[in-house]
């Protein structure tokens, strides 16, 4: 691939991506001239924690594929902190802190992201003052969905939060078979259970129910969402969420979810 077949993958995720979307076309290009496309397979560790090297300081924005960041303690559990997907960024916070990251970023499938390091982007965040907004609005959207995700953990039941979030990383799916939406990388139950901090045993109890009653179906290292209204249904039952939360996190891509719409 050339210089300028690059340059122009990376503007286009860029331009699609809500952070840079309403940024002024220099500061695109201040960007476009930093940013390089890196390519991982399913599994391949992207960054570790503490490292400190110039691999692992910067910002990482998925193009395709998706990001985990996720920690393991001296306990040995595994906590999951988040699935970063398309249009979404990672490394936001040690970017602006200059410190280490605090978090293991692992490749869940065959995953393209945009590398932005670090000291070029800072550079570029004080030239343009679009860049800088952007990140303080999207600072202030994480901090409100943590406010919502803290809400919905401690008044919904384990069953709507599975549902939640099962819809949150089915809404990347980019097509149905035979009725199926399928989530687009291979998601275990200790994958679940490390995401929500519970046990395996309560997910493989609801995750058993949804089966039952016809709404997912086991899929070789994953599941499947076969029956989608009714999983929406679900996860609308127990104190929903904000409007705005839905829309940012639930928000189903046309044609996927509810098929009478």
């Amino acid at each position: 691939m050339n210089e300028k077949n690059q340059s122009d993958i990376i503007r286009s995720v860029l331009e699609r991506t809500r952070l840079f979307a309403d940024s002024d076309p220099d500061a695109l290009d201040s960007l476009c001239e930093v940013g390089a496309l890196q390519y991982f397979s399913d599994g391949e560790i992207v960054a570790a924690c503490r490292d400190e090297t110039p691999k692992a300081t910067g910002l990482w924005v998925v193009a395709s594929g998706c990001l985990e960041t996720s920690r393991i303690w001296a306990s040995g559990k595994r906590v999951v902190f988040g699935y970063q997907m398309s249009g979404q960024l990672v490394g936001i916070v040690p970017t602006l802190d200059g410190l280490p990251l605090s978090l293991d970023v692992m490749a869940r499938g065959d995953t393209v992201a945009v590398f932005l390091p670090r000291n070029e982007f800072l550079a570029a965040i004080r030239l343009h003052p679009s860049l800088s907004l952007g990140m303080l609005a999207l600072m202030a959207r994480r901090a409100r969905l943590d406010y919502e995700r803290i809400e919905m953990l401690s008044l919904n039941s384990m069953r709507a939060i599975i549902a939640k979030m099962l819809l949150f990383l089915s809404r990347e799916a980019l097509s149905i078979q035979d009725g199926e939406v399928a989530v687009p990388f291979k998601i275990s139950q200790e994958d679940i259970a490390g995401l929500l901090g519970v046990t395996r045993q309560n997910v493989n109890k609801e995750i058993s129910w949804f089966i039952r009653e016809g709404i997912l179906a086991r899929r070789y290292r994953g599941v499947s969402v076969v029956d989608p209204d009714r999983l929406i249904d679900v996860a609308g039952g127990e104190e929903p969420l904000s409007e705005a939360a839905q829309a940012t996190l639930f928000a189903p891509p046309p044609k996927a979810f509810r098929t009478s719409d």
